[in-house]
Order: structure tokens, then sequence, then C-alpha cells
């Protein structure tokens, strides 16, 4: 790796027309004003914010600690998708010359390069004991890997004959994929630390499985190749939560068992569904013409996602009784993450060119043990 070059951030508070909206105790910040794109945000409990963006050569990875900005990459090949956890260890994948490798920020420099071989390895996920899982080609198909963050060794969790992808990992070391099966199709498999468990055996693909800490896993299946529809896997039974005759997709799940996705209701837009694990009630959160998808949540059940009204992609949030709009301007903000203190980041397209992150901070409530949004469009 080339020198790191740290840049210290100028935190923009954005105070011009066509901007988010702010207060005296709420605001967004630009974190980025430059003139290539920065994509991908993810922002962990600390608040730290982790993403990819465009130095005008290829793409590098950047890390805003709360304070700075700190350039992870520096080199002469892509770097893209980065994750985050909660110590702040970084993990993507980036061209080595040959192929596209794994590679870590632990807090210290040089970067560590996890895998080293002959074919392609994508899209790394890191939980809070710094354990890795991924998938690669092994030159035969694609197989699930997982870096042990303690012993400091990697394994392969899958040796088939069959693809293997998009690993997800929680806490605990429990690891959820989809993986092509016997008879072609997607299923869904659950490794739990000792052994590799099929939640899904059927005739149709079942795509895009999420874990939470308890080892409850959500995904989307095309049931009878008509439709995709939600499914919920309690740690004992599976259970389809919808039953429709349109598309669910793209399901999260929360440590509280909610879980919130986005269906075409009236087919010409998405709305956004929440389901309360403890109710084991599903709530309809919008009814409306925008089209609004790829919800996210936090712990306490704070919803965000974006939507599209008059051709421009908005942020928007629930906070447990009201829908509200964060932001309100003449170009695209798309992707947003939350976290448990509700900070919220996003790419914005800011002047309708390139795209730039940005950082909601609210304030507390009241009694100083939640959140609430202030001063923004009500909906």
């Amino acid at each position: 790796m080339k020198n790191i070059l740290r840049i210290f951030i100028v935190v923009m508070f954005v105070a011009f027309a066509c901007t988010v909206l702010l207060s005296a105790t709420v605001h967004a910040e630009q974190l980025t004003d430059n003139n290539g794109d920065d994509l991908f945000p993810r922002v962990n409990e600390k608040g730290d914010v982790v993403w990819y963006g465009d130095d005008g050569n290829d793409y590098e990875i950047f890390l805003y600690d709360g304070t700075e900005i700190i350039q992870l990459t520096d080199n002469d090949y892509d770097d893209k998708f980065p994750e985050i956890n909660d110590a702040g260890d970084v993990v993507w994948y980036g061209y080595d010359g040959n192929d596209l490798e794994i590679f870590l920020y632990d807090g210290t420099f040089p970067c560590q390069q996890l895998t080293s071989n002959n074919y392609t390895d994508y899209r790394p996920q890191i939980n809070n004991a710094g354990d890795v899982v991924w998938y690669g080609n092994d030159e035969i198909d694609y197989e699930i890997f997982f870096y042990d963050g303690m012993l400091k060794t990697t394994i392969p969790l899958t040796n088939n004959d069959y693809d293997d992808k998009n690993p997800q990992i929680n806490d605990s070391g429990e690891v959820v994929w989809t993986g092509a099966g016997g008879d072609g199709d997607y299923e869904i498999f659950l490794y739990d630390g000792t052994d590799i468990i099929q939640l899904s055996e059927n005739t149709y693909d079942d795509t895009l499985p999420q874990i939470n800490g308890a080892g409850y896993v959500v995904w989307e299946g095309k049931v009878d190749d008509n439709d995709y529809e939600i499914f919920l896997y309690d740690g004992t039974d599976a259970t389809r939560l919808t039953d429709n005759n349109y598309d669910d997709a793209n399901p999260q799940i929360n440590e509280a068992g909610d879980v919130v996705w986005h269906g075409f209701f009236e087919a010409s837009d998405g709305e956004i569904f929440l389901y309360d694990g403890i109710t084991k009630t599903t709530t309809q959160l919008t009814d409306n013409d925008i089209n609004e998808i790829y919800a996210k949540l936090n712990d306490k059940g704070v919803v965000v996602w974006f939507g599209s009204e008059d051709s421009v992609d908005e942020i928007y949030g629930y906070d447990g009784s009201t829908i509200r709009q964060l932001t309100d301007n003449s170009y695209d903000d798309e992707n947003p993450r939350i976290n448990n203190d509700g900070y919220v980041v996003w790419c914005g397209a800011e002047g309708g060119n390139d795209k730039e992150i940005f950082l909601y901070k609210p304030k507390k409530d009241d009694d100083d043990d939640g959140w609430c949004f202030i001063n923004t469009v009500s909906k």
C-alpha cells in the first residue's frame, strides 16, 4: 500500500437551498465534498462511518471516526463495499493486480490482506468478534469462507459442487447464506457454529438471508416462481410472513425479531411493511404514490428508507409512531443506514452531480433514553 492519506475533515453544515432540514439540536453533516462519487456508507454503534469513493483514479476506502476522515487505501485499483463493526474494524474487497481479494483494517496500518489466491473473493461481512465471512470462487464454483478473528485462521464452510453466495454473520459466529442446492434452485443454509442446517427445501429460489443475534433468519422466496414472499426462521420453525400476489423483497431483521421489507402493494410503487416480533403482527407503514424501497431498521424499531417522489429520491424515517421526511431537496438521496442511537447515513447527489456522504444526528428525547426527529417534514 502507498502512504495512507489522512484527511482532516471540515464538517459542513448543509445550509444552502435544497438541503437537509436542520435545527439547533438536529443537523446533517455533509462528510464529503469532492468531484467523485462516494458510495455505500455504513455506520456502527459509535457513529463511525465507512464508504468507498472515487479519488479521481479508482475507488478507495474511507473511514470517518467522528473527528476526521482516514483514507484506508491508496493504490491503483478499485476497493469496494466496506463493512464495519462496532470496534471500528473494516473489511472490503479489492483488486490485488490479479483478482479480487479480502482486506481488513483493524485500527492499525498496514491493512491486512486476508486472502491471496488465484480466484475472486466477494462481499465480506464482519461481526463484533472480528470474524469475517465472504464467498469466493474456488475455480469450480462459489463457496463460503470463514475467518476466525481470534485464531486468525480461515476455513471453508462449504465444499460442494454448487454455488453458495451472500453470507451474513451474527456476533455468535452463526452464518447464513443462499446455496444452489442439489436441485438447482437456491435454498437457505445456516451454520450454527458446529453444523450446517438447510432451512428451506422447495422448488423455488430463496435468497437474501439476514440473521440476528438470537439466530432468527429472514429471507425472500419466489413462491411457485410467481412472486416473492417473506419467510422467518425462529430457531425452530420457518414461518411465511406474507401471502399475496405481489413481490415482497429485501427483508431486514433486528435483535428484537422485528422485520421490515418493501412490497409492491399496488404493483406501481413500493410500500414499507413492518412485522412486530413480539405481537407477531404486520403493519403497512406507507400507503401512497411514492415508490418507497430498501428499508433498514435498528434494534429500537426505528425504520429508514428512501422513496421517489416527482423523480427525486428522498430519505424517510419511522420512529415508532410517526413517519417523517428527513431530506427535501432537488437531488437523489439513497440507501440510508441507521444505528441504535438514530444516526442515519446515506449518499446524496449533492448539486445534482456526484454523490456525497451525509450523516444525520437526531437529538435525544425528553427522557434522554430514545430519539426523535426534529424539524423535519411530516408526511
